[in-house]
């Protein structure tokens, strides 16, 4: 299944052309690269902390249960 998937993304992205049209202002960034890279890496410390945090709570109560 992965390579199944794998392989239609890579097929995909070899058959997609690009254009731009010369007519569109060029866009500003929306966010400056530095924020985007602190904001995402503090959204994953928090999902690592939420996941730690869940497991030892399920630890907690499957020693209480038993």
């Amino acid at each position: 299944m992965a390579a199944a998937v794998s392989g239609m993304h890579y097929t995909a992205m070899a058959a997609a052309r690009i254009v731009s049209i010369p007519s569109f202002e060029s866009f500003t960034p929306g966010i400056p690269p530095l924020e985007l890279a602190l904001m995402i890496g503090a959204a994953t410390f928090l999902v690592v902390v939420l996941g730690l945090a869940c497991a030892l709570v399920d630890q907690r109560f499957a020693r209480l249960a038993s």
